[in-house]
C-alpha cells in the first residue's frame, strides 16, 4: 500500500473565487463599512470549502510525498488537477533524482496518475498545479453559490456564532471529493 506522507500548498492562488463585489450584492449591502469584515469572511469559507472538499478553486500550487508506492498509479489528494510540474525520486539516503513526467499519464479530472513505468525509491514527490482556472471565472456557478449561501448565513449570524457550525459543511458535502 503507497502511504501519503505529507502534503503542503507550494503557492497560494492569485486571486479569490469571489470578489468582495459578488458578496455585498448577493447580501444586498450598499456601504463599505462592512467591508473588511467581509473580505475575512470570503477568505474563511473560502478555506474551509478547499480543506472540507479536497478541491482546489483558483489555480494553485501543491507538493505531495507518497512512500512506497507499490502500484502503478497514485491518487493526488487535491483536486482538480491541471498539471504536473515536477516529479522526484528519493531514496533512502535522502539523494534525489527526476522522475520523467512523459512515464506518466494523468487523468486530470480524477487527479490519478498511472505510471508507465514503476517509480522505484523510496519516497516519490510531485509538485503539481490544481485548481478550476487561473480566475474566479473559472469557478463554477453552483459552487460559487453555495460558498455565498455560507458567507451569508455567517454575516448574518455573526453575533451569535462562536466557532463554525459543523451542519454549515451539509452544503458542501455534495462536492467533496
Amino acid at each position: 500500500m503507497s502511504l501519503l506522507y505529507a502534503y503542503s500548498q507550494v503557492q497560494k492562488p492569485l486571486e479569490s473565487p469571489l470578489s468582495l463585489k459578488e458578496a455585498k450584492n448577493f447580501l444586498r449591502i450598499d456601504n463599505d463599512l462592512d467591508d473588511e469584515l467581509l473580505t475575512k469572511t470570503i477568505s474563511a469559507v473560502t478555506t474551509k470549502f478547499e480543506n472540507y472538499t479536497g478541491r482546489a478553486l483558483i489555480a494553485q500550487d501543491w507538493e505531495v510525498t507518497y512512500r512506497q508506492i507499490n502500484k502503478m498509479s497514485i491518487s493526488l489528494p487535491i483536486k482538480p488537477v491541471k498539471a504536473i510540474k515536477k516529479i522526484e525520486l528519493i531514496n533512502y539516503y535522502g539523494s534525489v533524482s527526476e522522475f520523467e513526467i512523459h512515464n506518466i499519464v494523468l487523468d486530470t479530472k480524477l487527479g490519478e496518475v498511472f505510471f508507465k513505468i514503476h517509480p522505484f525509491s523510496y519516497m516519490v514527490r510531485f509538485l503539481y498545479e490544481a485548481g478550476y482556472g487561473e480566475t474566479a471565472d473559472a469557478v463554477p456557478d453552483d459552487i460559487k453559490s453555495s460558498l455565498l449561501v455560507h458567507i451569508g448565513f455567517l454575516y448574518e449570524n455573526r453575533d451569535k456564532i462562536k466557532a463554525f457550525p459543523m451542519d454549515i459543511y451539509d452544503e458542501f458535502k455534495s462536492y467533496r471529493l
